[in-house]
């Protein structure tokens, strides 16, 4: 029997149909906060790619939100969770730790390992919302300056 054929009997003997609704995954995105000093909250984002043999690249981006600086890219097929942590960590023996770092919801930055890391060294890990990359707009900001040849 058809779904609607039952769902109008159903209301013709006036019953009622319980009706499940889908779970969605609520996540809060955390304000923007009003930065005074270098290092308060760094952007990573993940930007991909193609090259002319069909092969997919990825360009990890990490930028410094108040300088807007571009503190590191790094371009491979992949990335893990140990990876990304290992570039920051290069990073932050060159440039000092932030205090916040803002991202999307992305495997590598909800690893279990990425997480531990942001524990230790006492940096918050700030998600944006899903489906709303204009949340962490500065990481695709730096590519887009890398590709224009003003960033060397």
């Amino acid at each position: 029997m058809n779904h609607k054929r039952l769902f109008r009997v159903y209301r013709q003997a006036g019953l009622s149909v319980k009706r499940n609704r889908r779970k969605k995954l609520v996540r809060v995105g955390v304000s923007r906060p009003v930065l005074t000093a270098p290092n308060a909250e760094w952007s990573l984002d993940f930007v991909s790619d193609g090259l002319a043999g069909g092969r997919a690249i990825r360009v990890l981006t990490i930028v410094d939100n108040f300088t807007r600086e571009c503190l590191a890219l790094e371009a491979d097929s992949s990335f893990s969770g140990e990876r990304v942590t290992r570039i920051l960590d290069r990073v932050i023996e060159r440039r000092g730790r932030p205090r916040a770092i803002r991202m999307d919801n992305g495997p590598e930055l909800t690893s279990r390992r990425f997480m531990s890391w942001c524990i230790d060294r006492k940096i918050t890990a700030n998600y944006i919302q899903p489906g709303k990359p204009v949340q962490n707009a500065y990481a695709s900001h730096c590519t887009s300056l890398e590709r224009s040849g003003m960033i060397d």
